[in-house]
């Protein structure tokens, strides 16, 4: 039995995950884009051992593919099992702003949690005080093998899709995402 299963037998009624609103009645059904959509399946159906050896998916590309939509979909399947939180990285960085000391009273945990949606890490200028802690963030998590889902509206090199996120982000957090989400990425460009 791994950590994921051993956290979930302890905790068998973890408080249900708080998606946006518009996303609050998704459904596997619902997801349109195909490679999202079988990426999705295949993470919830290895669940157990994916999310225990760390990984999550990572959606990048084109707006309107869905992303948010099935991270939606995953974080209330997953957050039925353990505690999962859901984060917009628009708010969670307009909130670093207001606070000049960059450090957000929620931080901790979202260090911690089991498992963390971080939607829209694009939007984060990588040349604001604030983006050491997005960087942060994915070092800690990945050091502590915890699921970080990432979704991301990037242009996209179509030779190479991921040069975008080493290019715009830096080697280690483009690293992060790499390890982490391995077997379920999908890029769309």
């Amino acid at each position: 039995m791994n950590w994921l299963e051993q956290l979930a037998l302890r905790n068998p009624h973890p408080p249900v995950p708080v998606v946006p609103r518009r996303f609050e009645d998704v459904t596997l059904q619902g997801i349109q884009n195909k490679r999202i959509h079988t990426t999705t399946v295949n993470y919830l159906t290895n669940f157990w051992d994916a999310g225990a050896a760390g990984l999550a998916p990572l959606f990048v590309g084109a707006s309107g593919q869905y992303k948010t939509y099935a991270a939606a979909v995953i974080a209330k399947t997953v957050g039925k099992h353990i505690e999962t939180r859901f984060v917009s990285c628009p708010l969670l960085y307009t909130d670093l702003g207001a606070d000049k000391a960059g450090v957000h009273p929620e931080l901790h945990a979202i260090l911690t949690v089991p498992f963390l949606v971080l939607d829209d890490f694009a939007m984060w200028e990588p040349k604001s005080y604030t983006f050491p802690t997005l960087l942060t963030i994915a070092s800690e998590r990945h050091a502590a093998k915890l699921p970080t889902l990432y979704t991301g509206n990037l242009q996209l090199d179509k030779l190479d899709p991921f040069k975008t996120v080493t290019d715009r982000y830096g080697v280690l957090f483009a690293r992060r995402l790499d390890e982490g989400s391995t077997g379920y990425r999908v890029a769309i460009i």
